[in-house]
Parts: structure tokens; C-alpha cells; sequence
């Protein structure tokens, strides 16, 4: 447990120092870019790895797809491409179609007769779409508040921060009351109690969270819509992170690395978030939670 809390105390000042950069580098935000091309690149590489070798796709190919989904969320800071800032969805859509495209090409070029393509192809999109597009929808957040860089800011800290905490309070939830198993066979470890222990911290540190930054910001934030942010986004995490336990299952073997003490590889320190980046962007994008006035990203 120590070598876990250690780990998690040393990523989390990386993070802090990481975004405390970006923030000086807004609107180009290179900390965020930094910050997701290390982690999700070596997350692609991590699951391209782990496939069968007959339909494994070369690891270079997955980490540049994932790196180019990444960077297709940066074109709108292109002073000459700002008209694409309120089409940034749109965009990442139409290069993750192209990338499919590519790729496919790519295999028509060399193909020699029938050898696994369509399974190797058929992982690239996966983690293209998995690694790629889902936490695309989260870093889209960090231009939210247009010219005001503390508010997308705002948007990144508070769902990291409620997805982790989800996690934290399942942990230690689970270690000291948990008696009913919930998924005996993707993750035997996980339990009821520790589930509900963990969506009760997510809720209390969303509330927290958006009165804090909605006081410091001014941004008039409803309580019972923080609530039901951090409910939303305790929920998809934990759904995420029975999703990567899915796959190392069905995979047959327990962690996607043993670089990182305590926690493993970089896919199961990110596992939840990629779920929770698209919930989080629709209570935020879509959910009309300031009165008056909609949704914070327009």
C-alpha cells in the first residue's frame, strides 16, 4: 500500500507541475499536450503489446494514431486555424476517419495474401478509438473559458480529481468493509461497498471541487449539478475500470506493465479516465446547469 500512495503522491506533483505550465503556455497549452502525449502514447504501446502476436498490430502504428488524435485536438490553437475552435469535434471526427482510411492503405499496399490484416486492422481503430477519441473529448475542455485559461483549467482538475477520488475512496472502502463481490469474474477484488464507499467520495469532491473553483472563478455552479457530475463520473470510471480489467482478462494477464510501483503501466492508471472524459464533456458541453445561461463550453 505504501509503494502505491508513494507513486501516487509523485504522479500527482507531476500533474500539478505539468498543468501549473501549461497555464503559462495558454492557449498553446504544451503542458496538456506534454501531459497526454507521454501518458497515452505509452498507454498504446501498452495495449499493442499485450495482443496475440498474429494480430498484433506494429506498436508504432498504435502510438501514431493515438499521437495523431492527440495533436488534431491542438489544430485550432493554429493562429491561422482558430475559425476550428467551436468545430474541434468535428475536426478530431474527420482525422480519426482519415486515419481509418490511411491505415487501410497502408494494408492494401503490403498485402501478400491472407496473414491476420483485417484482426490487426480491426486493433488499430480499437486503440485509436479507445486511447484516442474518448480522452479527446476531456482535453477539448482546457479551451472552455475561451480567453480565461483558469476555467478549462478548472474543467480538467475537477474531473481528474473526482475520477482518482472515486477510485481512492473504492480502494479503501473495499479493504476495510467490503463483503459482496461485484464482478467475480473480471475483477474478483471489487465489491459493493466498495463501489458505493468510492461514488460517495466522487459526489463529495465534485461538490467541493466546483464550489471552490465556481466561487474563485464566478461561475455560479449548481450544487445539485456537481452533484450529479461527480456521481456520473464515479460511475463511468468504475465502468472503466472493469473495462481494462476486461481486457487484461480476456488477455490473460494481470497488469499492462510493472513500471509504475503500486499501480503497473500506464493503461491502469488511465483505464478510468478514458471512460469518464466523454461523461464529463457531456455535463459540461451539454447540460444546462448555470441559471441562466447553459452549458460552460459554447
Amino acid at each position: 500500500m505504501m509503494t502505491r500512495i508513494a507513486t501516487g503522491f509523485t504522479l500527482a506533483a507531476v500533474l500539478l507541475a505539468l498543468l501549473a505550465f501549461d497555464y503559462f503556455t495558454y492557449p498553446y497549452c504544451l503542458g496538456l499536450l506534454i501531459l497526454a502525449m507521454g501518458g497515452l502514447l505509452m498507454a498504446a504501446w501498452e495495449l499493442a503489446g499485450l495482443l496475440p502476436i498474429d494480430n498484433r498490430p506494429h506498436p508504432i502504428a498504435a502510438v501514431l494514431s493515438v499521437g495523431v488524435i492527440v495533436v488534431a485536438g491542438w489544430i485550432p490553437t493554429v493562429p491561422s486555424l482558430e475559425w476550428l475552435h467551436p468545430h474541434r469535434a468535428a475536426t478530431l471526427l474527420v482525422v480519426f476517419c482519415g486515419l481509418i482510411i490511411v491505415h487501410f492503405l497502408v494494408a492494401m499496399r503490403y498485402y501478400h495474401g491472407p496473414a491476420g490484416v483485417v484482426a490487426r486492422l480491426a486493433a488499430l481503430v480499437f486503440i485509436t478509438g479507445y486511447l484516442g477519441l474518448l480522452p479527446a473529448s476531456l482535453l477539448s475542455l482546457r479551451w472552455a473559458g475561451g480567453d480565461n485559461a483558469a476555467v478549462g483549467l478548472a474543467c480538467i482538475l475537477v474531473t481528474i480529481l473526482t475520477t482518482k477520488f472515486c477510485d481512492i475512496g473504492a480502494y479503501f472502502t473495499g479493504r476495510m468493509a467490503g463483503k459482496h463481490r461485484m464482478t467475480p469474474l473480471l475483477s474478483p477484488r471489487k465489491t459493493w461497498e466498495g463501489l458505493t464507499g468510492g461514488l460517495a467520495l466522487a459526489t463529495l469532491t465534485s461538490v467541493v471541487g466546483w464550489w471552490l473553483t465556481g466561487g474563485l472563478l464566478g461561475l455560479p455552479v449548481s450544487p445539485l449539478w456537481s452533484a450529479g457530475f461527480g456521481l456520473s463520473l464515479g460511475l463511468a470510471g468504475a465502468m472503466g475500470d472493469l473495462a481494462e480489467s476486461m481486457i487484461k482478462r480476456d488477455l490473460g494477464i494481470k497488469d499492462a506493465a510493472n513500471w509504475l510501483p503500486g499501480f503497473g503501466g500506464m493503461l491502469d492508471l488511465v483505464d478510468a479516465l478514458l471512460f469518464a472524459a466523454p461523461v464529463a464533456w457531456f455535463w459540461l458541453v451539454l447540460v444546462p446547469h448555470f441559471v441562466p445561461g447553459g452549458p460552460l463550453v459554447r
